[in-house]
């Protein structure tokens, strides 16, 4: 009797259990964006504000609101948030649409932003999570329905809701992660092969069309295929992440000794900021970077597979491969290996509603790795 209480009790034990690989992950990628946004930043901090450190105290400040979130999302059982993804989900839509209203604030160009109450924020990031929070519920309750029409049908319009609001915000980048993510939730949850497969040549399709009745998309990708022909127009930015990341050699300049931060690579320490980190940091550098993000998608996985709660697996795989995505979508735009697109590297770009979301996943995360040996 006593052993047996005893086995209950350890088992008990390792059910509360965090991932704490995740959680040292998330800490050192956080640390490293850190840096790497003052570093990246400073010259136009200076320029604008006559201070070397805005930037990154604005950063510091978000980092702050984000462990609150990441504390919260880390001690709430994840759970909960199926019972709330109904009005979560509304109120991402909500938050999107006041962009439209006279809250919605304009950045070179692009309405992406909200101010409310002397905060502005990007209401995408938010979608972001509150979609994959709505899918996976969907899922979840509808497991042994999904591959009806009907159902599928209700998952596609869920999904075309999202890619709608951030269509109409002209950011396609944000617009694909989301589907891809989305997509590879629905298929784990039981989606039938021919359907997966229509989803994926419409989403071709739809990517294709995108790009060919926008003129300035159409012309970002005519020049991506060769930066160099227009390096001092359409392929500027481009061209200069090539030579940061060119110039960063093996083990890089140094940090804080980046030239092409000095005005040459605009938005360097959000949309380009992975080329400031190998031109300081170099190969090993970006190495370095790129390991520790193998290691938290590894963690989200092995979590996500090994809870048994088909909520809590749908939920975790979304968390982990929406930051996968996004981040290779980031490196592989530095590389100048697709069309030049504003978008954030997760937990190292400046911003900070995208830090304040992505560590509240993480806290989401973390909280369904204490679940892994429970069942629904």
């Amino acid at each position: 009797m006593a052993e047996k209480n005893n086995k209950e009790k350890s088992k008990q034990k390792k059910k509360r259990k965090i991932d704490f690989i995740l959680l040292f992950t998330v800490f050192v990628l956080i640390a490293l964006g850190l840096i790497m946004v003052y570093s990246a930043s400073w010259p136009e901090s200076l320029l604008k504000n006559g201070e070397t450190d805005v930037f990154f105290k604005n950063q510091l400040k978000a980092m702050v609101i984000g462990l609150v979130f990441m504390w919260f999302g880390a001690i709430i059982d994840y759970r909960v948030w199926r019972r709330l993804r109904i009005p979560i989900f509304v109120l991402g839509v909500i938050l999107n649409l006041l962009i439209f209203s006279p809250f919605g604030q304009e950045h070179m160009g692009a309405y992406r932003w909200v101010r409310l109450g002397g905060f502005e924020f990007m209401p995408s990031d938010a979608l972001k999570l509150a979609s994959i929070v709505a899918v996976s519920g969907f899922l979840a309750n509808n497991k042994n329905e999904i591959g009806s029409f009907k159902r599928t049908a209700q998952l596609v319009a869920i999904i075309m809701i999202v890619v709608g609001l951030i269509i109409l915000q002209s950011d396609l980048g944000t617009s694909a992660v989301i589907v891809a993510t989305l997509g590879v939730v629905a298929f784990i949850g039981g989606l039938r092969l021919p359907y997966a497969f229509l989803g994926v040549i419409g989403g071709a399709a739809f990517i294709f069309l995108a790009i060919y009745f926008e003129p300035y998309r159409f012309k970002r990708f005519m020049v991506f295929r060769n930066p160099f022909e227009d390096r001092l127009g359409t392929g500027m930015q481009a061209v200069q992440s090539l030579y940061a990341l060119g110039s960063g050699g093996v083990t890089g300049l140094g940090l804080g000794k980046s030239v092409q931060k000095y005005f040459y690579l605009s938005l360097c320490y959000n949309d380009f900021i992975f080329s400031i980190l190998g031109e300081e940091l170099g190969l090993i550098g970006s190495l370095a970077y790129i390991t520790l993000l193998l290691i938290f998608v590894f963690r989200g996985f092995s979590i996500a597979n090994n809870v048994k709660d088909p909520f809590g697996k749908y939920l975790a795989t979304g968390i982990t491969f929406l930051i996968f995505s996004q981040s290779l979508l980031h490196v592989l735009v530095a590389l100048s290996a697709l069309p030049t697109k504003g978008i954030t590297l997760p937990f190292i770009s400046y911003g900070g509603t995208s830090l304040v979301v992505f560590m509240a996943m993480s806290g989401i995360l973390l909280n369904i790795s204490k679940h892994r040996e429970e069942v629904d």
